[in-house]
């Protein structure tokens, strides 16, 4: 018999004690590697779809909100803005701005949200087309790659768009005109897999005969209330010469300084449009979600401390009682250094489950969440990623566990067999 074969009966001998120190490392890897999985996969997730935009205007309302919705598509719109308040940003020639992007949202179908737009959203995000081709005409469709997989939609098939952001069980809410499907994107890893692209024309067309659908439903549904007409806007250039409302425009500037720095500034003090900035917003939104991580973490750590805590005592009750046990082994010829590294591999097995099982209950869970709570449709969140970080958790409770089993080998190690037998 080795040291290995010797260590797992020891565990199994003891079940609850074993059991106890088991599930408390199981528990905290849980923690610390769910804590992992969400953080790395938010960060991923809002770092793609920033799209190096520099501001966004939208109507008034909520700086983070009009960003959360503009740019990661999980809030509703703040308010619709007339595009002749807009005229001046969608200039070529304007000195500061390198270009820009409008969007029309409040649409969904089947719970995936429309994006009324221009052709050059592709290019604004680094998109491609796998199947069919980019939209040329009102009520086209270009699908993320994800939604066409959910939906089982395919080039040429039509479908319907409901009201608001999220799905509607009421067909009597679903609007009259068809989408068409031209297009389908390939996958990019980015909120744009679960979005739906028209021309922002479509929204004007669709809302044609509802002139009292934003009082009605202004929170959650966000489009034009003023003159209404079945203008096609493919292009961006085109937009400027229609009388009509949008969500918001996108905009990226020719460089960094002080005009720049006080651009949005002058907007919000100036104007009626309010002005976002992407990474001021998001850097608040990082704090708030960091100090709860921080807590998470530090309270996996506190249980990671007490795991390490609980195998050395439960290593220094097993030397103590195998006492009479080590020193007739001892008598049969076995080594001080079997019995050391019998009682070491002793708590690095138990590691070795309990992380085993952490690492399996991490990924479910975070799985499970995705799902139920809607994160991998909102955020990308998934269990099924897998990051350097876990295997730095496994290091460290390496070393913490090994630290906790060294004393109580040692003691095993210097177990006088004489005393030990007369006693």
């Amino acid at each position: 018999m080795n040291a290995l074969t010797l260590a797992i009966k020891n565990i199994l001998y003891r079940p609850l004690r074993s059991s106890f120190n088991i599930i408390l490392i199981a528990f905290s890897v849980t923690l610390i590697i769910s804590s992992i999985l969400i953080n790395e996969q938010l960060k991923n997730h809002f770092e793609k779809n920033l799209a190096k935009i520099d501001l966004i205007l939208t109507a008034k309302g909520s700086p983070l909100q009009a960003i959360l919705c503009n740019l990661y598509h999980v809030d509703a719109p703040t308010g619709n803005i007339p595009v002749k308040a807009l005229k001046a940003f969608l200039n070529p020639r304007h000195p500061l701005i390198k270009s820009s992007l409008p969007l029309s949202l409040g649409d969904n179908a089947n719970g995936f949200r429309i994006v009324g737009t221009t052709i050059e959203y592709l290019d604004w995000y680094n998109l491609s087309i796998e199947e069919g081709k980019q939209f040329t005409s009102n009520m086209d469709a270009v699908l993320g790659h994800e939604v066409a997989k959910q939906l089982k939609l395919k080039i040429g098939d039509k479908f319907l768009s409901g009201h608001g952001l999220v799905e509607e069980e009421d067909n009597d809410h679903l609007h009259h005109n068809e989408f068409t499907v031209v297009g389908i994107l390939s996958s990019s890893g980015q909120v744009s897999d679960r979005l739906i692209y028209t021309p922002i024309s479509s929204y004007w067309l669709i809302h044609n005969h509802h002139p009292n659908e934003e009082a009605v439903n202004n929170e959650a549904h966000d489009h034009t209330s003023e003159s209404h007409s079945d203008a096609q806007i493919v292009y961006k250039d085109s937009l400027a010469n229609v009388d009509q409302s949008i969500s918001s425009l996108l905009l990226r500037f020719n460089g960094r300084n002080i005009q720049t720095l006080n651009f949005g500034r002058n907007i919000n003090e100036n104007t009626d449009l309010m002005s976002a900035y992407p990474a001021i917003e998001m850097n608040r939104l990082y704090e708030i979600t960091g100090s709860i991580s921080d807590v998470l973490f530090y309270i996996a750590l506190l249980v990671t401390l007490l795991s390490a805590l609980s195998i050395f005592i439960s290593l220094i009750q097993s030397a103590h009682e195998r006492k009479k046990e080590i020193s007739m082994m001892r008598l049969t010829g076995v080594s001080r250094s079997f019995i050391f590294n019998n009682i070491l591999f002793e708590g690095l097995l138990i590691l070795l489950i309990g992380f085993l099982l952490g690492i399996i209950s991490a990924h479910l869970l975070v799985e499970l969440l995705g799902h139920a709570g809607s994160l991998k449709n909102k955020y990308g969140i998934h269990g099924f990623a897998f990051y350097r970080s876990e295997l730095y958790t496994f290091a460290l409770l390496l070393i913490l566990v090994i630290f906790a089993s060294l004393y109580p080998s040692y003691k095993a190690y210097k177990v006088n067999v004489h005393e030990s037998l007369q006693s």
